[in-house]
């Protein structure tokens, strides 16, 4: 009934316990655009962070309170000596699911809940991040947990999916299990704020984006999500289905007017609309290798209909229209492990049918990754790269990760963005020029 395995560390005692650890980490990153003032030290580092993570859980084996809370801050507290770099636009914010923000400073509990196990039925409620699908890269069918995209995928694993408030029951019915999930009310996703070095950015003007949390759903009845998946092994193949009707978990980036000062800026809005989801997700091992896939449907889908303004000299008249469309997308993948090595191919698309919408923001997207270990997995050494196949963009992302046997580690890794001029905007046109290494030292206890 548990998956306590943030850190590699579960009690099996049957009576009252109680579990603590965590890590406190220190990460910058440094600028290495070209076309930079390096005179400027403040223009070079990007973010020098404090994180600080606990992972708390009281109880039994199946009656226990667990809490994942985080704490980020950065050490120039109300100085201008990083102004790239903050968390909210406000001095004070309080989200839906508890994350608290400032510019200098955020603190988010993504997993709080309280968990109650029987024989055949495990109930959960309060916080919670729900792990469906089966790919590593991209999850057409993960529905319900919203994205941080402040730092694209520079985030770690642990920080890319935020957490809801909601109520959900796992029950077990001989070789199937299925679970159930109601989400009362809408949580918004995570966007780099204007100003900030995550801004998005396209070829020589900007697209201010407005709205973050103001543009969460209305509290209301057709607000509300609700889903299931039920899962089962057939013949050595892991395969599950599943549907969720609720909150899209990423915003439409609808552009509503022309910004002219000082320059020509489109302002897009974030609005988030319902939809129904269908999906299904697989794996199965065969020798070194291990496949999987999913694939989802949804029959309404909101888009953005695209006017193909002139960027030379951009007029709007009105706001683009926007308007469903059927919707599909999927992702299938291998992952081969020999000893030490690692290696993942992955490949994803979406598509909207109506061919007159704007094309979804991730779709036509190869990622691969490899990492080895050495000396007795004290060193690991990988590279991540990403390619749009359409618009020619990539991230390729070389990374070293040394830990000690004391819970020290030390990392150092380069994040490069290239992109071709497109007439759309994509993941890699807005973020080209965040060009960076990452430095992290890290302690677990």
């Amino acid at each position: 009934f548990d998956d306590f395995d943030d850190f590699g560390e579960e009690s099996s005692s049957l009576g009252f316990q109680t579990i603590f650890n965590g890590f406190v980490e220190i990460e910058n990153f440094i600028n290495t655009y070209p076309n930079q003032d390096e005179t400027d030290f403040g223009s070079i580092n990007k973010k020098n962070e404090i994180r600080t993570k606990f992972s708390i859980q009281l109880g039994t084996d199946r009656i226990y309170f667990k809490c994942v809370p985080n704490f980020y801050g950065l050490p120039a507290f109300g100085s201008n000596d990083y102004p790239d770099y903050v968390y909210s636009d406000s001095d004070f914010s309080v989200a839906r699911n508890g994350r608290i923000s400032g510019k200098y400073y955020e603190a988010s509990i993504n997993e709080c809940y309280f968990n109650l196990g029987f024989e055949s039925i495990r109930l959960r409620i309060g916080n919670q991040i729900y792990g469906w699908g089966t790919s590593d890269i991209y999850n057409p069918t993960s529905y319900i947990n919203p994205s941080d995209t402040r730092e694209l995928f520079y985030k770690d694993s642990d920080e890319g999916g935020l957490g809801v408030p909601s109520v959900s029951a796992m029950i077990f019915i001989s070789d199937f299990s299925l679970e159930l999930v109601y989400v009362p009310f809408h949580i918004a996703s995570i966007s780099p704020v204007p100003g900030n070095y995550w801004r998005y950015h396209y070829n020589i003007k900007f697209i201010e984006l407005v709205g973050n949390e103001d543009t969460e759903l209305p509290v209301a009845v057709k607000n509300m999500g609700y889903g299931g998946r039920l899962s089962s092994t057939f013949s050595g193949i892991d395969i599950s289905l599943s549907c969720y009707h609720g909150p899209d978990t990423s915003p439409l980036l609808r552009p509503m007017e022309v910004d002219w000062d000082p320059t020509p800026d489109v302002v897009v809005q974030q609005e988030y609309y319902s939809s129904t989801n269908i999906g299904i997700d697989f794996s199965f091992s065969l020798s070194d290798f291990e496949f999987h896939g999913e694939a989802s449907y949804s029959p309404d889908k909101y888009g953005v209909v695209d006017e193909h303004i002139d960027l030379d000299s951009p007029v709007l008249e009105d706001p683009y229209r926007i308007r469903t469309s059927h919707y599909y997308s999927y992702s299938a993948g291998l992952n081969y492990t020999s000893g030490k090595l690692i290696f993942t191919l992955e490949w994803m698309q979406s598509n909207y049918i109506d061919g007159e919408l704007m094309a979804p923001f991730y779709s036509d997207l190869i990622g691969s990754s490899i990492s080895y270990d050495f000396f007795g997995e004290h060193l690991n050494i990988s590279v991540l790269g990403v390619y749009h196949i359409k618009n020619h963009g990539y991230i390729i992302s070389p990374a070293v990760n040394y830990k000690f046997d004391s819970g020290l580690s030390f990392k150092l890794s380069y994040g490069y963005i290239g992109a071709e001029e497109s007439e759309e905007p994509n993941m890699f046109t807005l973020y080209e020029k965040k060009k960076i290494f990452i430095l992290g030292v890290r302690y677990v206890f």
